[in-house]
């Protein structure tokens, strides 16, 4: 079976402007961290000044896999969205 590489992060649609703030500061970190050394694609920094609600993002290398999942959840906690994100793996 192949390793899922697709990791979509759902965050509620009601958000405040704090929340999409978090969100957007959450997302580009991530994008610094891993999409710039090519690690995953998310669709570049103008998706993740623009997200809202959902943020999906692509592994491109299966052998990073785990590293990347534990830097997202570090992120989100670091950005005190762990309690209120959905994460799924496909």
């Amino acid at each position: 079976m192949l390793p899922k590489r697709i990791i979509q992060i759902k965050f509620p649609d009601d958000g405040d402007a704090d929340l999409i703030h978090k969100i957007r500061n959450f997302a580009e970190d991530v994008f610094c961290e891993f999409e710039k050394t090519g690690l995953v694609d998310m669709g570049g920094l103008d998706a993740a000044d623009s997200v809202t609600s959902v943020l999906r993002i692509e592994i491109r290398k299966a052998t990073k896999i785990g590293t990347v999942r534990k830097g997202i959840v570090t992120f989100l906690k670091r950005h005190f969205l762990f309690e209120v994100a959905t994460i799924t793996f496909e």
